[in-house]
């Protein structure tokens, strides 16, 4: 078995074309039961490389039949190639009767399919797959989401399926530069192989007027002599494309949530109790770390706690006193200050990292909702700290604020209830952007990661990716038995 986890995408190519000669050649000098299988068949895999913008397309030929098998196995999304023979299959010496016998039973005939297949070049790509290609890389080089990607061909599917399905009717064979949607995923995006890609589709750009009597303007038409065959082909190869980043997007996101730091994979340490936080009335319900050490804890006595290490000189009278009363214990954490503004239970909290707009930080905390007899008597709020101050107290949730984080870039924020929704603030206003439903049961996690996207886990099983930035919830995965936390 060869892996090219680690090589280049064209090394990865080259490897796997050497191998399908190996195994050509295998084939060739194998005894004459594997040779004289019957029934071969051809398997055309996609060999993908994940972690790179190159997708190639490979034959593999397997012999099957008789009682041996001997093929070339491409395995998905690894970029793993192998190839196997049934070693018990093969006597490991003939003897001379049983070559003679072979000899006699062996007919002159044409070339097997294997060595046909084997002796025909590769099929080159499409111009539509070469255009694709070009997108991909282009879109990856320009460091743009993989939603922009499938955003193009998405649209240009829907502009080639039209005028496949249509042939006659000419509204669906002009596409007008100035549309909305065009302009804002496939031309608005700045990426120069998205608007080549509807030109490999036979759309050609054009200056005229696309009503009679308005001034000329730019239209993709496709031509009424444009090959039909060549566009239902390039309506299927979009299909496929974009099945196929449908089917790997979860596999992707799985490696973007689990992958380790490099620096964090060999980590080891010995961890032990350092000191205990005692002040708090009721459970503590939440906490957090500030990007300057400190520890925000949140409460059902309806308070905030900061808490926070002395600096004290080792050696000094209060040196003992300041590590908790033992030597041997780093540094304790003693309160600081009390931030004091709920009036009913805090549930959570998060910190919002130092901006040019707040140059010490935010602390945001969510709160439980009291709701006597339907009567809402307190509702549950999200309220904003800065420099332990009360700034702003933001209603919108009916229902237990249990979960608070800021997106990666700092300019949102989302909050998690058990009303089944998320909500995404701005974080300039504190006005909602987005109002996030979907969810079946109470919002129980949040985390954002890269490129605006939101992980949101909730009591109904499931875990939800969000765009942050259109609301639009992008994919569900499934699988737990319980709630997500």
């Amino acid at each position: 078995t060869a892996s090219f986890r680690t090589m280049g995408p064209m090394k990865a190519l080259l490897g796997a074309s050497l191998l399908c000669c190996m195994a050509v050649a295998l084939a060739e000098v194998a005894p004459a039961p594997l040779r004289a299988a019957r029934g071969a068949v051809f398997r055309t895999t996609r060999l993908t490389a994940p972690r790179t913008s190159f997708s190639h397309t490979l034959r593999s030929s397997v012999l099957e039949g008789g009682k041996g098998e001997a093929g070339l196995r491409l395995r998905g999304g690894q970029g793993e190639v192998a190839a196997d023979a049934d070693a018990a299959e093969v006597p490991a010496e003939d003897s001379p009767v049983e070559v003679a016998d072979a000899a006699a039973a062996e007919v002159p005939a044409e070339a097997s399919p294997v060595e046909a297949a084997a002796a025909e070049p590769p099929a080159p790509p499409s111009p539509v797959e070469v255009a694709v290609d070009a997108l991909e890389n282009q879109i990856m080089d320009a460091r743009r989401s993989r939603d922009d990607f499938v955003g193009v061909l998405t649209n240009i599917l829907l502009y080639v399926a039209n005028a496949a399905k249509n042939p006659g009717e000419a509204k669906f064979r002009r596409v007008r530069g100035s549309n909305k949607a065009f302009q804002a995923k496939v031309a608005g995006i700045g990426i120069e192989g998205a608007v080549a890609l509807l030109e490999a589709c036979g759309f050609a750009a054009q200056e005229q007027p696309w009503k009679e009597g308005d001034a000329p303007e730019l239209i993709f038409v496709l031509p009424l002599e444009a090959d039909q065959d060549a566009l239902i082909a390039a309506e299927a190869s979009l299909t496929d494309r974009i099945a196929s980043e449908k089917t790997s997007a979860a596999d992707r996101l799985g490696e973007l949530v689990t992958t380790q730091r490099p620096e964090d994979a060999d980590l080891e340490e010995l961890w032990r109790l350092s000191c205990e936080m005692r002040g708090h009335e009721d459970d503590v319900k939440g906490l957090c770390i500030t990007t300057d050490g400190m520890v925000v804890t949140a409460s059902r006595d309806k308070t905030l706690r900061l808490w926070g290490q002395d600096v004290v000189e080792k050696g000094t009278e209060d040196f003992t006193e300041a590590l908790g009363g033992t030597a041997a214990n780093p540094a304790a954490f003693n309160y600081k200050v009390g931030l004091e503004g709920h009036e009913y239970h805090v549930a959570a909290c998060t910190h919002v990292p130092p901006s040019s707009t707040y140059p010490e930080g935010l602390v945001l905390s969510g709160s439980y909702d009291w709701t006597s007899a339907g009567e809402v008597k307190v509702p549950a709020l999200v309220n904003v700290w800065e420099n332990g101050m009360l700034r702003k107290s933001l209603k919108g949730h009916t229902a237990t604020v249990s979960c608070l984080a800021p997106s990666v870039d700092g300019k949102m924020f989302a909050s998690g209830s058990w009303d089944k929704t998320v909500r995404v603030w701005d974080m300039q206003t504190f006005e909602t952007k987005f109002e996030l439903k979907g969810h079946t049961a109470a919002v129980w996690a949040l985390l954002p990661i890269e490129g605006g996207k939101l992980l949101t886990g909730s009591a109904d099983k499931t875990i939800r990716l969000w765009d942050m930035h259109d609301g639009q919830c992008l994919g569900v995965l499934t699988g737990h038995t319980d709630c997500v936390r």
